[in-house]
Protein backbone atom coordinates (compact mmCIF):
# COMPACT_ATOMS: atom_id res chain seq x y z
CA UNK A 1 0.00 0.00 0.00
CA UNK A 2 3.42 2.08 0.63
CA UNK A 3 3.96 2.31 -2.87
CA UNK A 4 0.71 2.40 -4.21
CA UNK A 5 0.30 5.90 -2.15
CA UNK A 6 3.72 7.37 -3.53
CA UNK A 7 2.35 6.88 -6.44
CA UNK A 8 -1.28 8.01 -6.67
CA UNK A 9 0.45 11.15 -4.48
CA UNK A 10 3.17 12.04 -6.86
CA UNK A 11 2.39 10.81 -10.10
CA UNK A 12 -1.69 10.85 -10.64
CA UNK A 13 -3.08 13.38 -8.11
CA UNK A 14 0.54 15.30 -7.95
CA UNK A 15 0.11 16.90 -4.91
CA UNK A 16 2.86 18.14 -1.86
CA UNK A 17 2.15 18.63 1.41
CA UNK A 18 0.56 17.36 4.47
CA UNK A 19 1.72 13.59 4.14
CA UNK A 20 0.79 12.24 7.12
CA UNK A 21 -2.43 13.32 6.80
CA UNK A 22 -2.98 12.10 2.78
CA UNK A 23 -1.53 8.55 4.57
CA UNK A 24 -4.49 8.60 7.04
CA UNK A 25 -6.87 9.10 4.73
CA UNK A 26 -5.77 7.07 1.85
CA UNK A 27 -5.18 3.61 4.55
CA UNK A 28 -8.52 4.72 5.95
CA UNK A 29 -9.90 3.85 1.89
CA UNK A 30 -8.43 0.17 1.93
CA UNK A 31 -9.44 -1.06 5.92
CA UNK A 32 -12.80 -0.11 4.62
CA UNK A 33 -12.87 -1.92 1.81
CA UNK A 34 -11.15 -4.59 3.30
CA UNK A 35 -14.04 -5.11 5.43
CA UNK A 36 -16.50 -4.29 2.87
CA UNK A 37 -15.21 -7.02 0.56
CA UNK A 38 -15.19 -9.38 3.59
CA UNK A 39 -18.57 -7.90 4.38
CA UNK A 40 -19.98 -8.50 1.01
CA UNK A 41 -18.49 -10.87 -1.28
CA UNK A 42 -19.25 -13.95 0.95
CA UNK A 43 -23.31 -13.50 1.32
CA UNK A 44 -22.75 -13.13 -2.81
CA UNK A 45 -21.49 -16.20 -3.31
CA UNK A 46 -23.86 -18.04 -0.55
CA UNK A 47 -26.78 -16.28 -0.74
CA UNK A 48 -27.32 -14.91 -4.61
CA UNK A 49 -25.21 -18.02 -5.58
CA UNK A 50 -22.58 -16.09 -7.54
CA UNK A 51 -19.20 -18.12 -8.66
CA UNK A 52 -16.44 -16.83 -6.30
CA UNK A 53 -14.04 -15.36 -8.35
CA UNK A 54 -17.90 -13.89 -10.08
CA UNK A 55 -18.11 -11.97 -7.29
CA UNK A 56 -14.67 -10.81 -5.70
CA UNK A 57 -14.54 -9.46 -9.64
CA UNK A 58 -17.55 -7.22 -9.32
CA UNK A 59 -16.31 -6.30 -6.02
CA UNK A 60 -12.96 -5.63 -7.24
CA UNK A 61 -14.40 -3.26 -10.59
CA UNK A 62 -16.63 -1.60 -7.82
CA UNK A 63 -13.56 -0.58 -5.25
CA UNK A 64 -11.53 0.32 -8.01
CA UNK A 65 -14.17 2.75 -9.41
CA UNK A 66 -14.44 4.07 -5.69
CA UNK A 67 -11.33 4.80 -5.17
CA UNK A 68 -10.65 7.09 -7.59
CA UNK A 69 -13.25 9.07 -6.57
CA UNK A 70 -12.38 8.79 -2.90
CA UNK A 71 -8.79 9.60 -3.60
CA UNK A 72 -9.94 12.73 -5.51
CA UNK A 73 -12.08 13.90 -3.29
CA UNK A 74 -11.08 12.94 0.29
CA UNK A 75 -7.43 11.43 0.33
CA UNK A 76 -5.40 14.11 -1.68
CA UNK A 77 -8.61 16.82 -1.62
CA UNK A 78 -6.61 20.44 -1.01
CA UNK A 79 -8.38 23.23 -0.21
CA UNK A 80 -7.77 25.93 -2.71
CA UNK A 81 -9.08 23.20 -5.10
CA UNK A 82 -12.66 23.70 -5.91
Amino acid sequence: MLSAFVLYRKLVFQVSGHLWLDLSRFLLFYVGTFVLNIALVPPLTLLLGWDKIVAQLAFTVFSAVASWFHHSRFSFRRKNEK
